[in-house]
């Protein structure tokens, strides 16, 4: 049995964070310290305090109900933990200790302390709101979010990518989504990151973070063959709140379409804005279109639209598309601030 001090515990709530559903935490004694560990897909977490008593070789805990018994006690209660779950005065509340393979910390610990080069500071943490609703998945190698020439990236390769400008100036790096969408909940802006060959880490207060790198199949965006696939000489615009008030009645109309879609259909002097599926409903907007657009008719997801919508800050919505008559397959989307823009996969 060991015992713990609640007030020395509140970096559990990054292994709530941390865990994936059903994951376990190991708890360990290793000379006179106690040690917790999570590992899941993207890497390690590890955590090293003082505590009193003694481990029967080490504990495993499923993280949620552990972690939310420990965050229910006030902060003066001390804590015992046996091999059966938890004890606070005369309670007791028992939870699983499985029988899995003990996790061992040692390999990474002992290369970090022979290298502590290769540091880099990670900048605009924060701004990873505005891409974070295109994150791939583990299953498409795109749970990413990328660092590319002087922009944060994401994408899920079939419906949207997003890009936003960052004041971090270093090498191109791919990290895991699940650690900077960790690092941005908690309210931080800037992070040390160590990179290793094999993979990188950083120290959160007394918790380390041991990220594998592996293979994603985000491209790099600005290689000159990548960026002519969105880059168009041309572009009109629609006041934002305008266009946001015609997609909400366009969500009204299509309700019940599992894949609600407007077109965009640019006239001579107007833009027809135009459900598509299901219930018919069509706003015109009276504008000014370039000459080399005129007759153009794209087909975007409403959700997709909306959503960039929503996070652009400026109040003069851009669109890019290629020349009328040429093959279309995106549209680029992004406001008079040029901060971030989101290249949005085109429907048939």
């Amino acid at each position: 049995m060991i015992q713990l001090n609640k007030k020395d515990l509140g970096f559990l709530q990054v292994y709530k964070k941390w865990a994936k559903n059903g994951q376990h935490l190991q708890i360990h004694k290793i000379n006179g310290s106690i040690q917790f560990i999570l590992n899941n897909e993207q890497g390690v977490i590890f955590t090293e305090i003082k505590g009193n008593g003694d481990i029967e070789d080490f504990y495993n805990f499923e993280v949620v109900p552990f972690v939310d018994l420990i965050e229910s006690f006030n902060d003066l209660d001390v804590i015992s933990v046996n091999k059966e779950g938890i004890r606070v005065g005369k309670s007791s509340y028992d939870i699983p200790n499985e029988n899995v393979n003990k996790e061992n910390v040692s390999s990474f610990l002992d290369i970090i302390e022979k290298q502590q080069n290769n540091a880099l500071i990670l900048k605009d943490i924060k701004k990873i709101k505005y891409i974070q609703h295109s994150i791939g998945s583990s299953e498409n190698k795109l749970n990413t979010i990328a660092y590319q020439n002087g922009y944060y990236v994401s994408s899920d390769r079939t419906n949207m990518t997003s890009l936003v400008k960052t004041g971090h100036n270093g090498k191109n790096f791919y990290f895991s989504s699940d650690f900077l969408l960790l690092v941005n909940q908690l309210n931080m802006d800037e992070i040390e990151i160590y990179d290793l060959e094999d993979f990188y880490y950083s120290k959160i207060n007394d918790t380390y973070f041991f990220i594998m790198k592996q293979d994603y199949i985000l491209p790099y965006l600005f290689s000159e063959e990548v960026k002519a696939s969105y880059t168009f000489p041309y572009s009109f615009e629609i006041q934002k709140e305008l266009l946001k008030t015609i997609l909400y009645r366009m969500k009204i109309i299509s309700q019940g379409n599992p894949v609600p879609r407007v077109s965009i259909e640019l006239l001579p002097n107007s833009i027809e804005i135009k459900n598509e599926g299901g219930r018919e409903a069509k706003e015109t907007i009276v504008g000014t279109v370039p000459e080399k657009l005129k007759g153009s008719r794209v087909i975007v997801d409403l959700l997709s639209l909306s959503t960039s919508l929503n996070v652009l800050q400026g109040e003069l919505i851009n669109f890019s598309i290629n020349n009328y008559g040429e093959e279309q397959n995106v549209i680029v989307v992004k406001d008079e601030t040029n901060d971030n823009f989101y290249i949005i996969c085109l429907s048939q």
